[in-house]
């Protein structure tokens, strides 16, 4: 082998009449200078970072070994939609590309591979965003710029802010934007791990302005006071603090004694930007007296 490096030689080894699928079917290519490439080969054993692989056709197989420091400099490695990754992460029985140049002082075939990419690395860190697009039976979709649209999961340890509230998955909703999403994308079932996700509130929500309902109960009948109002839209617990006003129908100040489950009211108030069901009042007015 050490007359290897001085010898002319064109490899190309291909045999497409094996019963091997098209998409799999391995290629060996070894040129003049030394450049070597391997495609669809497979790892049959790993040695720290040396990977032993083999090329097979039916019974027919080639065997090389693969060098993936060499010189202390490590090899680029991808995953197969071209993220970068590690040598920790390639497992035996993975199936790889391999480019680099042969040793040329071998006595058997031996690479220093200069990239690799495992084709059963389908899983990749991503950062996304778009809109959330549906969310029956259980399940969030996602539609993306970059991904298409994606099917999310949670774990109890992601993280889900809209504004300065934190939701948990049950609260996100069909249109709701996401401004950022960062997990981890697995290209072979379209969906999306998320560890982080930013919704976007809007800010007008949380604008003074008038609730109409009803009193379904009152904490006290002096202020400070809290007191639950249905709207036709939702509930609400509304905090009335000691310098609210309390109005009757015709604008006058009155007591909060005179307010009674079933009343008609109108509120002037903000909600809470950390609990959409609080409102802080700065005005109750009661429409029966």
């Amino acid at each position: 082998m050490k007359t290897f490096a001085r010898a002319v030689i064109v490899v190309a080894l291909t045999l497409a009449a094996l019963p091997v699928a098209a998409a799999t079917q391995p290629e060996l290519h070894i040129t003049t200078n030394g450049s070597f490439v391997a495609k669809n080969v497979s790892v049959y054993q790993k040695s720290g970072t040396t990977l032993f692989c083999r090329a097979t056709w039916g019974n027919a197989f080639v065997r090389f070994t693969v060098f993936t420091t060499p010189d202390l400099v490590p090899a680029q490695i991808l995953r197969n939609h071209g993220g970068t990754t590690t040598i920790d992460e390639i497992e035996q029985g993975d199936l790889i590309s391999v480019e680099g140049s042969l040793v040329p002082v071998a006595d058997s075939l031996q690479i220093n591979a200069k990239k690799i990419t495992d084709f059963n690395l389908n899983k990749e860190p991503k950062v996304v965003s778009g809109v959330i697009s549906k969310t029956t039976l259980g399940a969030l979709t996602l539609v993306t710029k970059t991904l298409g649209t994606v099917v999310l999961s949670f774990s109890t340890d992601t993280t889900i802010t809209k504004g300065v509230r934190t939701l948990d998955p049950s609260q996100l909703s069909v249109g709701d934007k996401v401004l950022s999403a960062s997990g981890t994308f697995n290209y072979a079932s379209s969906t999306f791990a998320v560890s982080k996700m930013d919704v976007f509130q809007d800010k007008s929500v949380f604008l003074p302005r008038t609730f109409s309902g009803t009193i379904r109960s009152i904490s006290g009948t002096s202020l400070p006071a809290s007191i639950i109002v249905d709207t036709a839209s939702a509930s609400y617990t509304v905090y009335l603090g000691a310098s609210a006003k309390v109005q009757s129908k015709t604008k006058s100040a009155t007591d909060l004694s005179r307010f009674a489950a079933g009343d008609k009211v109108t509120v002037m108030g903000s909600i809470r930007q950390d609990n959409l069901a609080n409102i802080d009042a700065t005005l109750i007015r009661d429409l029966n007296f």
